[in-house]
């Protein structure tokens, strides 16, 4: 696809592609609002993941999550939380959780671990001094991983809860 101006803004809108999900293109919308984020009433998104099927979409900026039907763009829920911001998303390779990490630069910081069908809250780890910046699962689901300030901590995944594994220090980039 080409890009297209947008003469009152001066804007040259290019399709942005994330991830391969069924073809599908987050163009116009998300490269305006990357571009020229005052344009639009919402917080800035910061955080974006595609579910492991491909058939949802995940953003979210400030203390809300918002899936989206990827075939049809239209909101299919939102989940809400209490962190300030959002950081960074992660689907379980299984689909039916949704790991989410935030807070507040330089005060605290959390992973919560998000039932997708009803947005419940099944685990929360907390970092007392910084925000938590990024979670990932492996591949097989049973281990989460969260980053914070200068460290990662991995937990072992289960229905219920996340159980610490260790903590590796010492990664200042």
């Amino acid at each position: 696809a080409t890009g297209q101006a947008l003469p009152a803004y001066g804007v040259q809108v290019q399709p942005v592609v994330i991830g391969a999900a069924r073809g599908f293109l987050l163009a116009g919308w998300l490269a305006l609002n990357l571009a020229c984020g005052s344009l639009f009433a919402g917080p800035p998104i910061i955080a974006l993941a595609f579910s492991p099927d491909g058939k949802t979409f995940a953003s979210a900026g400030r203390r809300v999550i918002v899936l989206r039907d990827v075939e049809q763009t239209n909101r299919v829920t939102t989940l809400e939380t209490d962190l300030p911001k959002i950081t960074s998303l992660a689907f379980h390779p299984a689909g039916g959780l949704l790991a989410v990490a935030g807070g507040t630069p330089g005060v605290n910081g959390a992973a919560l671990l998000l039932r997708l069908n009803d947005g419940s809250e099944v685990a929360r780890v907390t970092n007392e001094t910084d925000v938590a910046a990024a979670v990932a699962f492996d591949p097989a689901g049973t281990q989460l991983a969260v980053a914070g300030n200068a460290f990662v901590r991995t937990y072992t995944v289960t229905s219920e809860r996340l159980l610490p594994r260790h903590q590796l220090t010492g990664h200042v980039g």
